[in-house]
């Protein structure tokens, strides 16, 4: 971006003021580039003007005054006769003074006001252009208090202090007509001395704020800032602490911002990157903003741990965000950003949704969370549990299940005992915010139709301790068997094997287990059914595999001749296997019971010891 180049004005004429032992009005300095004046009397040829009788005229006689000074309504001692600010357009006026020459005139108490009561004042006004910024700057030692009213009358403030290692006020005439504008600057303290206020009416610097922000062109990304500074620019964002957090070590000042407007490409990823961030070494803040005069943020880089904003926009049409960076600290080196875009890859957003095709299940997929993609949660109705979490990431895809049969999905992130597990839910079209089924972990849907249904899944990460990768599996499965007593699953042939590849949560917990036989747990989950028709003195083992270090105590299996919730166990316990020995000829029953419903994969295993 190319900066602005300040021309300054010609130097400022000051009307005579009252004679006052002691006293000096304030001086004005401007420049235009070609010539510069410091003048303290009524004209502009840097000489200065003589008034034998120091009286208010120039005319040698003997006039007899009262004049305390500037209390008595010399120039900038109160409203009525404010110094007229004659900086042309780029241009700086530098006023100097003392404040042991002025009282206090201004005493707002609106709280739109920066106002510290009975300290000593200056007055100025200006005429502001459309689109024009007043910038009214004390950068002395001095602390002082800066108002910009509408008018003489008025006691609520437009504008007011800003500090920021030096104290400022600015308003923008966002208006068509020119604006009349007064400044009132105070001291802050009881202390006296010396100020200098530094006012400038200009053209609003690209940047300052999200209503004139710097345009980057996306057609020309990756595009890079170009001869940044700070100078000029203000806090002009209060960021929400909850979505734009900032380090808290070390503790961090921010200072100036500069806004940048990205009007992003349909289906395009946008990245800002600070080329100057340094991990463990405190730089300036990136926020990313989604509307101009939001204070929450769709990205965050501290500056300390990540130098890196990113936003995906998934729609059709281009979309419109802002980019803020935030001094830190006073760093005093000007941001270095690069604009980026690149295309969103497959399987992030739900138009760009992984298609799994019928024949395509069971079906695994596996990769990394890309931080930058994040399509919002899904907490429409159906969308359980209600605890569900916001996520920072996401994976979609786009499944057609065969008519009968139940899908079933699991986000194990190659790390099946996390119990930091992935949103998932279903829907029934891309955008649609109700669900189908959802789960933590995992879920189970069943397509009830005679023919196809195409449904989405979406998968969000919700803890960073889930690791950078996902792994989902889908399975469409037929579920009718194991359910329950009538329907179980028949071990025939020995050796038996089955695999639960989401673990059993899509059962039912329809058995509560009374009889004293039965050795259940206090707490219940869902169950599995088995039936072996056995022989008398037949021995028969029993065992879950595949368990991924879950403790046996996860698990309940219970043994009956006759099955049901209410009936005798002929062997029970809270374990992943064991073996039982039939004590006549007959079916018996084998019952797993998931007791914390943790929703792991395993298998079931019969075999002859």
């Amino acid at each position: 971006m190319k900066r602005t180049r300040s021309f300054f004005g010609m130097a400022v004429l000051l009307a005579t003021v009252a004679a006052c032992a002691g006293c000096a009005p304030p001086s004005n300095t401007s420049t235009n580039g070609d010539a510069s004046s410091t003048d303290t009397g009524s004209d502009a040829d840097a000489d200065s003007d003589s008034d034998s009788d120091s009286d208010s005229d120039a005319d040698g006689d003997s006039d007899t005054t009262t004049s305390t000074g500037f209390l008595d309504g010399g120039p900038g001692d109160d409203c009525a006769h404010a110094i007229e600010v004659d900086a042309p357009d780029g241009g700086v006026a530098v006023y100097t003074g003392s404040w042991d020459d002025y009282g206090n005139d201004f005493d707002s108490a609106n709280a739109s006001c920066d106002l510290v009561a009975g300290k000593p004042d200056v007055f100025f006004h200006a005429m502001v252009r459309p689109s024009n910024r007043l910038l009214v700057e004390e950068p002395g030692f001095i602390s002082s208090t800066i108002n910009i009213l509408s008018s003489c009358a008025a006691k609520e403030c437009l504008a007011t202090s800003r500090i920021e290692g030096r104290d400022s006020a600015y308003y923008v005439n966002g208006g068509t007509k020119p604006m009349s504008l007064y400044a009132v600057v105070g001291t802050r303290w009881a202390m006296r001395g010396d100020f200098e206020i530094r006012i400038t009416n200009s053209t609003v610097p690209a940047g300052s704020s999200c209503t004139y922000p710097i345009v980057v062109p996306t057609d020309k990304a990756p595009w890079t800032t170009d001869d940044l500074a700070w100078s000029g620019f203000f806090d002009s964002f209060t960021a929400d602490a909850t979505t734009c957090p900032i380090p808290s070590y070390p503790t961090p000042v921010l200072g100036n911002d500069i806004w940048f407007r990205v009007d992003v490409p349909p289906h395009q990823i946008l990245g800002v990157v600070n080329n100057d961030f340094v991990s463990g070494v405190q730089g300036h803040v990136l926020h990313v903003v989604a509307e101009c005069g939001v204070s929450t943020c769709l990205d965050t880089a501290d500056g300390y741990s990540a130098g890196t904003v990113t936003y995906a926009n998934d729609a059709d049409a281009a979309k419109t965000i802002f980019v803020v960076v935030q001094q830190v600290n006073g760093i005093a080196t000007p941001p270095d950003l690069t604009f980026a875009l690149l295309p969103i890859p497959e399987g992030f957003t739900c138009k760009t949704a992984f298609e799994v095709a019928p024949g395509a299940l069971p079906y695994a997929k596996s990769g990394q969370w890309l931080k930058f993609i994040d399509t919002g949660s899904s907490t429409g109705t159906g969308c359980s549990p209600s605890s569900i979490l916001s996520g920072s990431e996401d994976v979609w895809f786009k499944v057609t299940v065969p008519g009968g049969l139940t899908l079933a999905a699991v986000e194990d992130g190659l790390i099946s005992t996390s119990y930091n597990k992935a949103n998932l839910t279903l829907h029934e079209g891309c955008g649609d915010s109700t669900c189908l089924a959802s789960g933590s972990g995992k879920l189970a849907w069943s397509n009830d139709a005679s023919g196809e249904r195409t449904v989405y899944l979406h998968v969000e990460r919700t803890d960073t301790a889930m690791g950078d990768n996902f792994h989902v599996a889908l399975f469409a499965l037929e579920v009718d068997e194991g359910v329950d007593c009538k329907n179980p699953f028949v071990v025939s042939s020995l050796p038996w094997v089955k695999d639960f590849p989401i673990g059993i949560d899509i059962y039912l917990d329809d058995m509560q287990f009374t009889d004293a036989t039965c050795a259940s747990s206090s707490t219940q989950g869902p169950e599995v059914v088995f039936r072996r028709d056995m022989l008398k003195d037949e021995t028969i083992k029993m065992g879950l595999g595949g368990l991924s270090g879950l403790s046996d105590s996860s698990f309940q299996i219970m043994v009956q001749r006759a099955c049901g919730g209410d009936k005798q166990c002929s062997a029970s316990m809270a374990a992943s296997s064991l073996t039982y020995t039939a004590a006549e000829n007959g079916p018996v029953y084998f019952i797993v019971e998931d007791i914390y419903d943790l929703g792991y994969s395993f298998f079931v295993s019969f075999w002859t010891p």
